[in-house]
């Protein structure tokens, strides 16, 4: 029997300068070892602001579905892509 790969889990980097907006709705995130912020706003603040909340990208495209009215099967890929654009920019890690 083949088991599936476990889902990775990421956590917000601790080398991290953030500034948000009063709703949550857009963020400045600078790595305090490179030189230049990461602005997120829409459906990236939205999938920054779940990783305090989710555990994982299933449960992550679940609440995202309902916000977006887009399907979890189409979510999924999008946000692991999304995750590991954050991941090579070192804004999160996976936790040890």
């Amino acid at each position: 029997m083949t088991s599936k790969p476990e889902e990775l889990r990421w956590i917000k980097s601790s080398r991290l300068a953030v500034v948000s907006s009063e709703e949550d709705s857009r963020f400045a995130i600078l790595n305090l070892d490179a030189s230049q912020p990461v602005v997120l706003t829409g459906s990236g603040a939205a999938i920054w602001s779940a990783l305090d909340q989710y555990d994982s990208v299933p449960s992550m495209a679940l609440k995202l579905s309902v916000d977006y009215d887009i399907e979890i099967e189409i979510l999924i890929p999008q946000i692991r892509n999304f995750l590991e654009q954050l991941a090579a920019q070192r804004l999160i890690v996976t936790p040890k």
